[in-house]
């Protein structure tokens, strides 16, 4: 990628403050207009096709393959970043009444927010889109809060900024960020595409056009410079703070008291909720390596919450967590989902990936519990080739009853890159392949 199209450190900085940048894609005079009046057809003649919006209007896929939007992606996210197959075509017609402030769901998976991004949502608007029209309208600054003086926008008192931008305009936003689409007072449609990317390697060093080491702000801002710092891979200066044992402690005890709050239905999110780490829990991963022989220990909690917690620290930390893989590796067979889950996601994260987890991780491929299979499968994407010994198992879950699943064995299996992982993947994509001009007036 040309460092041209790379964020620079002020770009950087501002996402990680604010919670979100805008950018515009420029593909041609007319080319933000021929995707408007495709969606429009398709909404006129099969309403909205949900997750099918791309192949079912691929050219949305030169928006993404852009340079402006790769060299920014490539900085937030890696250069092995992967766009997640739920994307959603988001239509705000005349009159359309807005919504209340939310945080989306981590598309029916039980991800733990925390400030250390692993997804960026992409808000794309193919038609010119102002005030009147129902932006999406964001909290800046407010990504890191769990909650908000009040979800009704009317009676909210943090300041807002309305996403507005003529075609082509995409932002990318942190995925906890508390936004809304706002009422549509004018007499045009708005169309909003959202689609998702996440990093699919731990940072090592700064993908971005990085020319700064020190954090440059007026206001000291703790959460943030470690953002900074962890997304430079640690090359960044800042104090990480030392450890102190009450942590663990306090991590436990803050753990136990959002219980209710993790296991309640919400009206928005009836799958249940994505709780947000504890002040305690992030601290430790702030801290990292000399918190992982206690954070190991705390695996083997009575409490599965407090364990499942544990699990996420330790898959925060990172690469430096590898001395907990033999003891996440007996969590990958506990008796509850959610730590079976972290714990499985924590392997793929610190990348130690021995013949026996992979063996393992193949057979969580058959999980009861779809977030446990899925995790399995995106660790073992993240271990490429070193995942071909379960190439049959990955075959097997491509007939997964959860659609994410299917895609990311697919992901393993290209990220393995044999000529039978190739292989078994091409016949299965040529099954399911789509045609983007058969349609109900055109079926043949």
């Amino acid at each position: 990628m040309d460092n041209a199209y790379l964020l620079n450190d002020s770009q950087i900085q501002q996402f990680i403050t604010d919670g979100y940048l805008q950018l515009h894609v420029d593909c041609g005079s007319d080319f933000h207009q021929q995707i408007y009046q495709q969606i429009e057809s398709m909404f006129a003649g099969e309403g909205n096709v949900g997750n099918n919006i791309l192949p079912r209007v691929p050219k949305i896929q030169q928006v993404f393959e852009h340079p402006v939007l790769q060299g920014a992606l490539i900085s937030l996210l890696g250069e092995s970043y992967t766009m997640n197959p739920h994307r959603h075509c988001h239509l705000n017609a005349p009159g359309g009444g807005g919504q209340r402030w939310h945080k989306d769901c981590y598309v029916f998976d039980h991800n733990i927010r925390h400030p250390r991004f692993h997804w960026v949502l992409a808000f794309y608007y193919p038609q010119d889109t102002n005030e009147e029209m129902g932006p999406t309208a964001l909290l800046p600054g407010m990504h890191f809060c769990k909650s908000v003086s009040n979800d009704d926008p009317e009676h909210a008192t943090e300041p807002e900024v309305l996403l507005c931008g003529k075609a082509g305009t995409v932002t990318l936003v942190h995925f906890d960020a508390w936004h809304r689409a706002t009422a549509n007072r004018s007499a045009k449609k708005r169309y909003m595409l959202k689609f998702q990317f996440a990093r699919m390697q731990e940072p090592r060093q700064p993908s971005w056009d990085h020319q700064q080491q020190t954090w440059e702000s007026d206001q000291r801002d703790e959460v943030a410079e470690d953002v900074w710092n962890w997304l430079g891979g640690g090359t960044n200066s800042i104090n990480n703070g030392s450890y102190q044992p009450d942590l663990i402690h306090a991590m436990q005890q803050e753990t136990l008291a959002s219980i209710e709050e993790t296991i309640a239905k919400t009206p928005d999110n009836l799958h249940g909720t994505n709780p947000t780490a504890g002040e305690a829990a992030q601290k430790l991963s702030v801290i990292g390596s000399p918190t992982v022989l206690e954070l190991t220990e705390v695996l083997s909690n009575p409490h599965w919450w407090v364990r499942a917690m544990a699990a996420d620290v330790l898959t925060k930390i990172g690469p430096s967590a590898k001395d907990a893989v033999p003891t996440l590796v007996e969590r990958a067979n506990d008796d509850h989902w959610w730590v079976r889950r972290n714990a499985i996601e924590a392997l793929g994260t610190i990348g130690s990936f021995a013949s026996s987890t992979v063996d393992l991780l193949g057979q969580k491929l058959a999980d009861p519990d779809y977030r446990v299979r899925r995790n399995a499968a995106i660790s073992l994407a993240k271990s490429g080739s070193q995942a071909s010994p379960v190439i049959s198992m990955l075959t097997t879950a491509l007939n997964d009853e959860d659609r994410y699943n299917r895609f990311y064995a697919a992901l393993a299996l290209q990220h393995i890159g044999t000529n039978s992982a190739k292989d078994i993947l091409l016949d299965a994509l040529f099954t399911a392949r789509w045609c983007p001009i058969t349609t109900v007036d055109n079926l043949y």
